[in-house]
């Protein structure tokens, strides 16, 4: 009989949870701090919420309002789940511009409606959940800031008409949030900073100034750090050959791949998926 649970915590940001359970059988009471996404469940099980007992099944993903209780109705032999927790704070940053905090806003549906993005960036975190997140902590952060922009656009939401109203005036994102979900939506791209410029209608000079003093790097640095760490995963946890990775990021050559790998990590891919 066993209940196991791995989690990644940075409560600036979000926790990500690996649940696996076996000749296990409870009704757990869980409530949490922050927007909650149940998914990734690998056999379909019961849970009690809102007044009503619905089931879970694979390729389904439940969202919960901030603290919303719910139960977990165990009765299977065995199974796992993710589940990733956003912290109030971080979505904060995303609510204020608007006069509004994060106990304010309220999901219509338990039940999310997915989309390609929602898709990708669930995909990304089941197999950060499989690894050492504290060495894939950059890439984490970016993948979390662009799953709460795409859940506060394309989701029912009790504030859905500010967010596309301050959309439509261009105001609902900074520049540097702009460029980081245009970056890990496209990451088959190597955007230009003259075309990052244009999609974020920012002189291309002042891009980089706001983007460096806010991120560290300059919005081309950012897009490579993105494509190599997107790259450790994928040699760490497909088959796929190195070619294969590297078009798949956008790269034109496997020599361009190879030396910017190399650069930013301190091995060739060949040896960093060798090591691991």
């Amino acid at each position: 009989m066993a209940y196991k649970i791995d989690v990644y915590e940075n409560k600036k940001i979000a926790s990500l949870f690996y649940v696996s359970c076996k000749n296990h059988t409870e009704n757990r009471v869980a409530e949490h701090a922050g927007l909650e996404l149940l998914f990734n469940v690998s056999t379909p099980f019961s849970y009690r919420l809102r007044g009503h007992e619905e089931d879970i099944k694979p390729g389904q993903v439940f969202i919960y309002n901030g603290r919303e209780q719910h139960i977990e109705i165990l009765t299977k032999d065995s199974f796992t789940y993710n589940s990733i927790i956003i912290s109030e704070t971080y979505l904060n940053q995303f609510l204020l511009p608007f006069g509004f905090v994060f106990n304010s806003l309220e999901f219509d549906n338990f039940h999310l409606l997915l989309n390609p993005n929602i898709k990708t960036y669930l995909n990304y975190l089941s197999i950060l959940s499989q690894l050492n997140v504290n060495e894939h902590s950059f890439i984490f952060e970016l993948i979390i800031c662009a799953l709460s922009i795409e859940l506060l656009e394309s989701q029912r939401n009790n504030k859905k008409q500010w967010i596309q109203k301050a959309k439509y005036l261009g105001k609902f994102l900074s520049p540097q949030q702009k460029v980081k979900k245009l970056i890990i939506d496209n990451t088959d791209n190597q955007f230009s900073l003259d075309a990052l410029s244009r999609e974020t209608a920012i002189s291309k000079y002042h891009l980089v100034k706001i983007f460096k003093d806010s991120e560290g790097n300059s919005p081309i640095e950012f897009r490579n750090l993105v494509k190599i760490d997107l790259a450790k995963l994928l040699l760490r946890t497909s088959k796929k050959k190195i070619i294969d990775v590297a078009m798949d990021l956008g790269f034109v050559n496997l020599t361009t791949f190879n030396h910017l790998f190399k650069k930013l990590v301190g091995s060739s891919p060949r040896e960093y998926r060798q090591a691991g």
